[in-house]
């Protein structure tokens, strides 16, 4: 069996103790591998689907789950609804799954969709926008705005309360989210009520004090494998700049209330913290949080990590205080 991340000897030295158990039982079972970006896409998101799916094993009950597609500018894009329970309409949390725009999908983040909608008692609606290299920027995010622009408009036949939609995600999904809503804000009469961005890849330049202390392979995301998700997404260099692609780099007045959430071993740390910074400058409401000693990722790992259930606690508890204001 192929691997996924280069094998060490050790943890990694500012690990938490659960965050150190659960590395140190990659290690054991032998989990750990080459990196990513020494694979073909195909095969990398082949590998990441094996990898989290331990992580998706005794996923919390809902009272119903539905997989649905709506239109998208070039095809289905295919969504999957959580109703933790009968309510309906039922306020809704549009989920953004992370994975570098390259691999990851409605599996790998499954339970973390069962783990918000059980805290939060709102439906989640998580979307499966198109993937580089086979579609490159702005594909995925050209989905991501189209599906919640259908679902505010469209919603309602599907059992959601449309008056209370945020947006959020991981990782590429948090970078997703914060351009969507930038879009919406730009087009007019935004329907998002709330942002939750989660350890966000908010600058597409890929640098800084973080990648440098935490971009080496022990940290599980290197900035080699950044670089290469970047690569893979663009079609050139020069859309660094472009703020769909790095929305850090957008006006961020007018935007609603956002969670920040950093991983204190993580080389996206510095995004989270300028980001953070950025949008308390422009105005708008932050709840920021800083998780120590965990690694880019730790969200999924509900089973094990008592921060990630923390951590979704928060983030639904802020959705719905956002909802009600």
């Amino acid at each position: 069996m192929h691997r996924v991340f280069p094998v060490p000897t050790t943890p990694p030295p500012g690990l938490e103790p659960q965050t150190r158990a659960v590395y140190q039982g990659f290690i054991d079972s032998g989990r750990l591998g080459p990196p990513l970006h020494q694979f073909p896409a195909p095969q990398a998101r082949a590998l990441a689907e094996q990898f989290n799916a331990v992580w998706n094993e005794e996923p919390p009950a809902m009272q119903k789950v539905e997989e649905r597609t709506l239109p998208g500018p070039e095809g289905h894009i295919r969504a999957r609804l959580y109703f933790p329970n009968a309510e309906r309409p039922a306020p809704t949390f549009i989920y953004i799954h992370g994975g570098g725009w390259v691999i990851c999908s409605l599996d790998t983040h499954d339970r973390t969709c069962r783990r918000l909608a059980e805290e939060g008692g709102f439906a989640v609606a998580s979307i499966d926008y198109r993937l580089a290299p086979e579609h490159r920027f702005p594909a995925g995010f050209d989905d991501c705005v189209a599906a919640v622009q259908w679902l505010a408009r469209n919603g309602a036949d599907w059992g959601l309360d449309t008056s209370k939609l945020a947006i959020g995600g991981d990782s590429a999904g948090a970078n997703l989210s914060l351009a969507t809503a930038l879009a919406l804000r730009d087009a007019g009469d935004s329907p998002l009520k709330f942002m939750g961005l989660i350890y966000g890849a908010f600058d597409m330049a890929c640098e800084g004090p973080s990648y440098d202390r935490f971009g080496g392979e022990e940290y599980m995301l290197s900035t080699e494998v950044m670089v290469w998700f970047r690569n893979t997404y663009l079609n050139s260099l020069q859309e660094i700049e472009d703020w769909r692609a790095s929305p850090i780099r957008a006006e961020l007045t007018g935007l609603p209330p956002a969670y920040v959430l950093a991983a204190g071993c993580d080389p996206l740390y510095d995004d989270s913290i300028r980001i953070r910074e950025r949008l308390e400058a422009a105005g708008v409401p932050v709840t920021y949080s800083e998780v120590a000693g965990v690694l880019h990722g730790f969200m999924n790992w509900t089973r094990s990590l008592d921060a990630a259930n923390r951590e979704w606690g928060a983030i639904a508890a802020a959705c719905n205080q956002a909802w009600v204001q």
